[in-house]
């Protein structure tokens, strides 16, 4: 899935959480918000490393 609109969730290449790369567990429900985008994280430290420096990892995704 990779919905662009209405804070959709996104998901990363290949499932892969975008701040370590590590595959994101099935059922992980880690989540952060940027550009009214919803990205899925493998722990809560890649959580807070994304809301530190988000577009470090995914850009800037604002159109």
């Amino acid at each position: 899935m990779s919905e662009t609109v209405d804070n959709a969730l996104v998901d990363t290449v290949e499932g892969r959480c975008p701040v370590c790369g590590r595959e994101i567990p099935e059922g992980a429900d880690i989540t952060a918000e940027h550009d009214a985008q919803s990205y899925r994280l493998c722990s809560p430290e890649c959580r807070t490393a994304f809301l530190e420096a988000p577009v470090r990892y995914v850009g800037n995704t604002a159109s």
